[in-house]
């Protein structure tokens, strides 16, 4: 799958401490994670599906 890299660009430009994105590998599209949303912790967990983006500490401005 491909994803468009404003899409990411977008995403990690929004990210910060209550959301993290992650790239759907089965659909191919950024999908964001947000702390209260605990009904897609489940599906975000599962193992080879999901490939998280870095969270908003990791992320380096300059």
């Amino acid at each position: 799958m491909q994803v468009k890299l404003s899409d990411v660009i977008d995403a990690l430009s929004i990210t910060d401490d209550e959301v993290q994105y992650f790239y759907n590998v089965s659909s191919g599209e950024i999908e964001g994670n947000f702390d209260d949303d605990d009904e897609d912790d489940d599906e975000v967990n599962e193992i080879g599906e999901y490939i998280a983006l870095p969270p908003s500490y990791k992320i380096d401005d300059y």
